[in-house]
């Protein structure tokens, strides 16, 4: 079932069925999104300190 669903998503203008967007448009934005939260140095909204600061989280160094 879930090869089947991968298959789908992966067709070219595949319509995300929560968003209503391309498929292919929302796994864009939504790692725009992962790399603006991931940056320690970016703000915490609730606490106004870097994210490092406000919850200790060091993200992990990704291998390229």
């Amino acid at each position: 079932m879930h090869e089947e669903r991968r298959q789908r998503l992966a067709e070219p203008g595949a319509i995300d069925a929560f968003t209503g967007l391309p498929v292919a448009e929302v796994q864009e934005m939504l790692r725009e999104h992962q790399k603006k939260y991931s940056d320690p140095e970016s703000i915490d909204v609730f606490t106004g300190l870097t994210r490092k600061k406000s919850t200790g989280y060091t993200p992990k160094k990704q291998k390229s």
